[in-house]
């Protein structure tokens, strides 16, 4: 067991614990160790009282934001979350200019099927994962439809599509509109059982 599961299920029923509690529950580790397991855990598993004060947090009603690089799902249980919804900084360098003007000033990539086998690790059988993407265009067309393939190898059921208009936010040059996104749906297939 990682120390951070540890911690939680040393300090679980309880109402609150201090860091010297945690120190003491752990002597095998450092401080230093001890605290940074904490740290790395706010608002997932812990949540801080006061200072050196934290109580546990049920980790049935606990969202996940991973600022960052969220395709990095290796922290995270399999089959543990309920729902995912990204939004990547999708590569398109074409759409992504308009005239002398650049909307996209960060590190852009394209999805990989790693990417999504990692999304279906994690994700609990019979949940949506949420992707929201470009409006699709003559630039976009094919990557969008490998996206779904991707989807599909990890094992999920492509739901639907929906645009997702942005008022008068210019967010893309697609053709199709300058202001709108798709937001894809997709669901992860329960686990088939066979009678013998």
């Amino acid at each position: 067991m990682v120390l951070a599961e540890r911690l939680f299920e040393c300090f679980k029923d309880k109402d609150f614990f201090t860091l010297h509690d945690a120190y003491q529950e752990n002597m095998d580790k450092t401080h230093e160790t001890v605290r940074a397991r904490i740290y790395d855990n706010l608002n997932i598993k812990f949540e801080r009282v006061a200072k050196g004060v934290y109580k546990t947090i049920d980790s049935e009603e606990t969202c996940v934001v991973i600022e960052g690089d969220g395709r990095d799902l290796s922290m995270i249980q399999d089959e543990s979350i309920d729902c995912i919804l990204t939004d990547h900084p999708w590569l398109d360098p074409k759409s992504n200019r308009g005239g002398t003007r650049k909307f996209a000033e960060y590190d852009c990539f394209k999805y990989t099927q790693k990417d999504f086998d990692e999304k279906a690790r994690v994700l609990k059988p019979g949940c949506f994962l949420v992707e929201i993407l470009p409006a699709e265009n003559e630039n976009n067309y094919e990557y969008l439809y490998q996206i779904k393939q991707f989807a599909k190898q990890a094992g999920f059921l492509y739901y639907s599509k929906v645009p997702w208009k942005k008022g008068t936010f210019v967010s893309n040059t697609g053709r199709k509109a300058k202001n709108t996104q798709d937001v894809m749906f997709f669901f992860k297939r329960k686990s088939q059982k066979y009678a013998l």
